[in-house]
């Protein structure tokens, strides 16, 4: 009996903190008072974030037992959902309501966890309920972390899905390839990044995530700055910029192009061609030199299951 109610010390513990958050929920509100910037309620929410990053650190199977993520994670992701429109990223809104839906299914939890504390079991990672929740906690948390924390980066996650998802509302095929997770878009995408950032709209996200392009008489610097001139120089030669763009995009995308149109805009085919090899050759690039990070970036703009 003692060793069950040693290991369950942390779950007894998070029943009295959850109880501390409602009561002081359910106080403010008959007051009529916004809880959420209140310091107090934030204190008692940190105390309830650290022994749910104590339970994790044993008892979650599937993750790496983090006990590293803050309150100030679910702080700004509500700040988010309040500030930040489905309009201006679905994205960013979706990993905003994970984060604040698994700390609302731990609470839930936990209220359950106090009408039977027998049902628990002693070693915690084998309460599947509990499991389960800890994984979303630590998934949606550590993107959290990553991404919200950091002013800068947040910025930038919001402009990426808004880069991808503009491109989804512009083109079907793509929005159904994003759908369908289709092994293409991981082309794609990045290639839409290169190509954002020749138009100089890009956040300095090429930079952040490929620094090579930066360093002075680096290979990949003068290839970048190879297919910048030859743009800015598409440019000066195009008719209309803004149908450039949109023809470059398409050609990324392989769309078929009529050549009266290119005639029409004083495209030259070749150096289109030629274009869009670049923006390719400098997209894989892009995406290689530091996949784990790039690929976190990715899992966490296409993690909207509304695009």
């Amino acid at each position: 009996m003692l060793i069950e109610n040693d290991a369950r010390r942390y779950i007894v513990q998070g029943i009295k903190i959850e109880k501390e958050i409602s009561g002081f929920e359910q106080r403010e509100r008959m007051k009529g008072k916004i809880v959420l910037d209140c310091n107090e309620y934030n204190e008692i929410r940190r105390e309830f974030v650290k022994v749910i990053g104590q339970i994790n650190s044993v008892a979650n199977p599937e993750g790496v037992g983090r006990d590293d993520l803050d309150v100030e994670i679910l702080k700004s992701a509500e700040n988010i959902l309040r500030k930040v429109s489905n309009i201006q990223s679905k994205a960013v809104r979706s990993l905003a309501s994970k984060i604040k839906c698994s700390f609302t299914n731990l609470r839930n939890l936990f209220k359950k966890f106090d009408e039977n504390i027998e049902v628990v079991d002693p070693q915690l990672k084998n309460n599947t309920d509990l499991a389960k929740a800890l994984k979303d906690f630590e998934e949606s948390w550590e993107k959290g972390k990553e991404y919200f924390i950091n002013s800068k980066k947040c910025s930038q996650l919001i402009h990426f899905s808004q880069i991808v998802e503009n491109a989804c509302e512009k083109y079907n095929e793509l929005k159904s390839k994003m759908e369908d997770m289709d092994s293409e878009i991981f082309v794609i995408i990045p290639c839409l990044l290169v190509l954002n950032s020749l138009d100089g709209d890009d956040k300095k996200l090429c930079q952040t995530y490929f620094p090579p392009i930066e360093s002075k008489n680096s290979k990949e610097r003068n290839h970048y700055l190879e297919i910048s001139q030859l743009y800015s120089q598409m440019k000066k030669d195009s008719k209309d910029i803004y149908k450039l763009y949109n023809i470059v995009e398409m050609k990324v995308l392989e769309k078929p192009i009529k050549k009266e149109e290119l005639k029409k805009l004083n495209i030259n085919e070749n150096k289109l061609e030629e274009l869009v090899l670049g923006i390719k050759g400098a997209a894989m690039n892009l995406q290689r030199y530091n996949p784990t990070d790039w690929n976190t970036l990715i899992e966490t703009v296409l993690g909207s299951k509304e695009i």
